[in-house]
């Protein structure tokens, strides 16, 4: 049925006048019909007005159902490079499909009728487009023989591919006390970047493409007693590309022990120091066993300790031969603080220090001035306790991968 509204004229008073003193008898059959038309465009147009309403949020589910297929697709890529490119489109399809309808569940007094999802690959670029409609009762229209309103709409959204690096270099006390949390690194080392990806979309967020994990083995550059220090005081690695160096990862964690500490306070901030100057990927750069460079990289720096740390410029450690100069090791927290806050010496926008220990145990050492130590770092941009040591080495992925959420999650969840 079609509805023509047309321009309506006031009428004039004596033309209100004649139509009053009419002794036809057709007045009220006459309102009787005027109420009719009024009541049913009124209603077609709350109707009309309710549909909108209704076709802004089929429209909205079909903008979010489009980027879910298109970063799906993204990253299925990113992660098999041998699936076909129309394997991928099916399964990025059906999963759009399935936020689309996920995201109607309460639309309420309508029904999708279709919703068809096409995702295309293109130049690098992965599309998805959404055809849809719905039918919508009506009730206010009904007096104007409306029963129902049909809804339809396309959208239409293209991603460009985004490859995101989390780059991880680990912190560990390696004296007599940490054997269980070295432990847990070998127990964990063959299968870590399977099972942090599995962590991490356990807790919705996107697979990371690209993990490299470098380890740094720390005891102490200068003990209590002067002239005396552990002759390791700290043995790191490269960074290794998981999977693919996962077994170089483990040759290197696998002979490791813990020994030594000959007292309580050990050199962590010159690990924190080491870490910092790790050769993090940077955008632009193109991964080891990878053909395309990387937009987003995640730096992130994991400490485990039970112990507090020296102080920058203890003298005990200043005399080790071994001890880094002022231009590589800080001497103050003033200067350590302001390495870490540059963008010179890493990514200010996702960088994070995860610590798994208490930032708070104060053995009180000489040497320890009141609130240095991790107690000063602690206070830093971005640094985020992970869990007790006890939980970090019982469950070390999983806690991994929720500290990891508590920084990136914002930006990477997946849709």
């Amino acid at each position: 049925m079609k509805i023509q509204v047309g321009t309506w004229r006031r009428p004039s008073s004596r033309s209100a006048a004649r139509f009053l003193a009419s002794e036809d008898g057709s007045i009220a059959p006459l309102f009787g019909l005027l109420i009719i038309v009024i009541l049913s465009v009124g209603g077609l147009a709350l109707d009309f007005d309710r549909g909108t309403q209704m076709k802004s949020r089929l429209n909205d589910a079909a903008d979010a159902a489009n980027l879910a297929a298109a970063r799906a697709a993204i990253d299925m890529a990113n992660l098999d490079g041998q699936r076909s490119k129309s394997e991928i489109a099916a399964e990025a399809a059906t999963i759009g499909k399935n936020i689309f309808v996920a995201n109607l569940q309460t639309l309420g007094g309508a029904t999708v009728t279709s919703n068809n999802v096409v995702v295309t690959y293109d130049k690098g670029n992965w599309t998805s487009k959404i055809d849809f409609s719905a039918k919508m009762q009506a009730s206010l229209a009904a007096a104007a023989g409306i029963d129902s309103l049909d809804l339809s709409g396309t959208a239409e959204a293209t991603v460009a591919p985004g490859k995101a690096a989390l780059d991880i270099a680990m912190c560990v006390d390696s004296t007599g006390s940490m054997q269980p949390t070295l432990d847990a690194v070998k127990a964990n080392a063959m299968n870590f970047y399977n099972s942090l990806n599995t962590e991490l979309q356990n807790r919705n967020m996107s697979a990371f493409p690209v993990v490299r994990v470098r380890m740094i083995y720390f005891k102490d550059y200068g003990d209590e007693m002067p002239g005396y220090w552990d002759p390791d005081p700290m043995r790191a690695s490269q960074f290794f590309s998981l999977p693919s160096e996962a077994s170089n990862f483990d040759s290197f964690v696998s002979p490791q022990v813990a020994w030594g500490g000959l007292d309580a306070t050990e050199s962590g901030l010159e690990c924190l120091n080491e870490a910092i100057d790790s050769p993090w990927l940077k955008p632009g750069d193109v991964p080891t066993g990878h053909t395309d460079p990387v937009t987003d990289v995640y730096p992130l720096i994991v400490v485990w300790t039970d112990t507090s740390a020296r102080a920058p410029g203890y003298a005990n450690a200043l005399a080790n031969p071994d001890y880094k100069p002022s231009t590589k090791m800080p001497r103050t927290y003033a200067d350590f603080l302001a390495k870490w806050n540059s963008q010179a010496s890493i990514d200010q926008t996702n960088k994070q220090i995860l610590f798994f220990g208490d930032p708070s145990v104060d053995w009180d050492v000489p040497s320890l001035p009141q609130n240095g130590g991790w107690r000063e770092v602690k206070n830093w941009p971005e640094f985020v306790v992970g869990g007790t040591l006890l939980e970090g080495n019982t469950s070390m992925i999983e806690f991994l991968a929720e500290g990891i959420a508590t920084k990136t999650k914002a930006l990477r969840v997946s849709q």
